[in-house]
């Protein structure tokens, strides 16, 4: 669900096109993942906070199994 959330932070402007784009040519999911994490690391606490809630949106699997730990 890569796309998904970077389409949604780009929507909301929280993602600009370059890196954007970055994310978007990484072949594999976890390469588009190491991309988006050089975003999050540059993009604050805001862009940070609507990354996190559109995981949970997307992923919500993933939430319950880290609840679990």
């Amino acid at each position: 669900m890569v796309m998904a959330i970077a389409d949604e932070l780009k929507s909301g402007g929280m993602l600009e096109w370059e890196p954007y784009c970055l994310i978007r040519a990484a072949d594999t999911n976890q390469e588009k993942m190491r991309e988006f994490y050089k975003v999050l690391h540059s993009g604050g606490d805001k862009v940070k906070s609507a990354f996190y809630s559109r995981l949970e949106k997307h992923e919500p699997s993933l939430f319950r199994d880290l609840g679990k730990s």
